[in-house]
């Protein structure tokens, strides 16, 4: 029986964990923090329970690969709840559109009735590019997705809707790849989701079927090194000093932090060591958690919100104020977030004070930065202000800090469709018997890093 040695427990981990426990693997997860989970992990404030990052999964239908990797995991059985429609607000115009792609198509060319043969060619390629198999995807990773989406739909105000649900990604316009805007906005069109037990459902529920299948999960775990001899992997280090060894060792950490596990003298390629450690991150997040005076009201709104400034432009918006913002609300409690993205040179001046430590010009940064984002949500809910409670905000340094994300990074590392080769990583790396897994390799989000576990799994098969 292979010893596989899984580094993180986030829900790439556990499921690849998970996946090979079942397939009769001895699997044992290592997580460096007290708790599993990592950003699907909750928090408790004045008795509410947060969101870190899991609101929203879309993609969830019936029969499709995720769906099928899904079900393997036991996961279709938890309690989702699906989320009729998306609130989108670009200036002072609405738009509601529903989950379900002939809904949505119908809803979009009602709209935008001028644009009803390119809607149409819309929604037949994305479901085109959501159904093709992982290894036939290539020439949507090099294809531009701003180029794409310029060139089959004409009208201006109908692209800012069909990119308003995107600000969780890479609004790059010479990098996004056409792969990764479809997948999202196919996934959330179709099919949004929530669970209702939020992120620790799912992080508990992985947890109990890695131990009913002999796996072992051990908290409070840090590697420090990656042990290789003879050109192949044969455990891991902790940092107090213990080793284990292993046949397989699969990394569900950022890519670069996995690099610098490995000694100067591994045997792993140097050219690729580079690669991967240069690959830059994605941006994290700002968020700000409200307790409210009682729960809004609730007649439409158990879907996102997402809400744009007049003015501003989603793609390559570097304007440092808060002008895009998805408002999560709890259906079951007096609470709400505000995320926006934000750039980790905002706060990289911090990075090395400890937390509590920061000093005013910080607290200043993040209270003007709550109030962008309490502000700009007026414009879709009227009624915050006088509902407010208390808030609580965290920068992408509390992530760096609570869940070691590599700069604080909420969705891994970019891909760019002008140099795919370099910046597309795959699970098998030159070392023998080093896997990588995780949103840094297909797509990030709770559907993403599913699709990157399964190709985990599935490489290692190959190469085995």
């Amino acid at each position: 029986m292979q010893h596989v040695i899984v580094i993180g427990s986030g829900i790439g981990g556990l499921e690849v964990g998970c996946l090979l426990a079942q397939q009769g693997y001895a699997v044992t997860v290592l997580e460096q923090n007290i708790r599993p989970g990592g950003c699907l992990q909750s928090f408790v404030r004045n008795g509410l329970h947060f969101e870190t990052g899991c609101h929203f999964v879309g993609g969830l239908k019936r029969w499709t690969p995720i769906w099928k990797l899904f079900r393997q995991l036991g996961l279709n059985h938890l309690s989702w709840k699906s989320v009729k429609e998306h609130e989108i607000y670009i200036g002072d115009n609405c738009y509601h559109l529903p989950c379900g792609a002939r809904q949505a198509q119908a809803y979009l060319t009602k709209c935008f009735p001028h644009q009803k043969e390119a809607i149409k060619t819309y929604m037949q390629t994305l479901r085109t590019i959501a159904h093709c198999p992982l290894d036939q995807t290539t020439p949507y990773w090099q294809q531009n997705a701003w180029e794409w989406l310029s060139q089959t739909i004409t009208d201006e105000r109908l692209r800012d809707v069909l990119s308003a649900m995107s600000i969780i990604i890479d609004m790059d316009r010479q990098r996004l790849p056409l792969f990764e805007y479809a997948e999202v906005m196919y996934g959330f069109i179709t099919s949004t989701k929530r669970v209702q037990g939020g992120g620790e459902e799912i992080i508990t529920h992985l947890c109990q079927r890695l131990k009913r299948y002999n796996g072992e999960l051990r908290c409070g775990c840090e590697v420090s090194r990656i042990i290789d001899a003879n050109g192949r992997v044969t455990g891991v280090e902790l940092t107090n000093g213990e080793r284990i060894e292993a046949d397989i060792v699969i990394s569900d950490i950022q890519p670069a932090a996995t690099m610098r596990l490995l000694d100067d003298n591994s045997s792993m390629r140097p050219v690729y060591k580079r690669r991967i450690t240069n690959l830059p991150s994605m941006p994290g997040c700002f968020t700000v958690n409200i307790q409210l005076r009682e729960p809004l009201r609730t007649d439409r709104r158990q879907g996102p919100i997402y809400v744009h400034r007049a003015g501003t432009t989603i793609w390559n918006d570097t304007d440092k104020r808060v002008n895009h913002i998805l408002i999560y609300t709890y259906p079951n409690q007096s609470a709400i977030d505000i995320l926006t993205p934000m750039d980790w040179q905002e706060v990289e001046a911090w990075c090395e004070h400890p937390m509590g430590q920061r000093g005013d010009e910080y607290d200043q940064l993040k209270k003007k930065k709550a109030k962008q984002c309490i502000d700009l949500a007026l414009t879709a809910i009227p009624e915050l202000q006088e509902q407010i409670v208390q808030t609580w905000s965290s920068t992408p340094l509390t992530w760096q800090h609570y869940l070691r994300s590599e700069k604080g990074s909420a969705y891994g590392t970019y891909k760019d469709c002008r140099s795919i080769a370099t910046t597309l990583i795959t699970p098998r790396t030159p070392l023998e018997g080093l896997y990588l897994t995780g949103q840094s390799l297909v797509l990030h989000g709770i559907v993403g890093t599913t699709m990157s576990a399964g190709f985990t799994i599935n490489q290692l098969a190959i190469s085995n």
